[in-house]
């Protein structure tokens, strides 16, 4: 993780730690971790993300298949990591990957590749009810007020079922 990774992950940890107590607006709004890829906004459920850690953690697999970029250690165990641009079919990236997102998804744990450190993002939930009847299934945009769209992945829906996490 460069520094200047590091030094994002402190101001947002010092602002969260710092937020209102006020939790009235948390039953109105559903958390994501919302990172950039290929210029976009995309997002996950804040309750997936276990760990954001530095794209050079990964080990490259020779002749691995196309979306899959390598493995990284979590934990002791050994999990898959995704390009997620591959699995979305994001043609160019505004900047390389740097950081992995660990997720559990499924009940299993798998990686994926983005751009920069994700953040907290609360999104009103009717946005994000309104938001499943577009979209895919994998993928909604979410279209708040005063915000740009933002969409929210379903990974579980775009990561091959094969993939497991090996071990203890």
């Amino acid at each position: 993780m460069t520094s200047h990774d590091q030094k994002l992950l402190e101001l947002r940890a010092e602002r969260l730690r710092s937020a209102p107590a006020d939790r009235a607006t948390d039953a109105f709004s559903t958390w994501v971790a919302e990172f950039k890829l290929g210029g976009a906004s995309w997002a996950v459920p804040l309750e997936v993300l276990r760990a954001a850690v530095s794209i050079r953690a990964v080990s490259s697999v020779p002749l691995a298949p196309p979306p899959i970029i390598g493995i990284v250690r979590y934990q002791g165990r050994l999990l898959c990591a995704y390009s997620l641009a591959a699995l979305l079919g994001v043609k160019q990236w505004a900047r390389d990957p740097s950081i992995i997102l660990i997720v559990e998804t499924g009940g299993r744990l798998v990686a994926v590749d983005c751009e920069e450190a994700p953040r907290a993002l609360p999104l009103p939930t009717r946005a994000v009810d309104a938001a499943s009847s577009r979209g895919d299934g994998s993928r909604r945009e979410v279209i708040a007020e005063g915000r740009a769209p933002v969409t929210l992945l379903e990974l579980e829906l775009l990561i091959p079922r094969g993939s497991q996490s090996h071990g203890p």
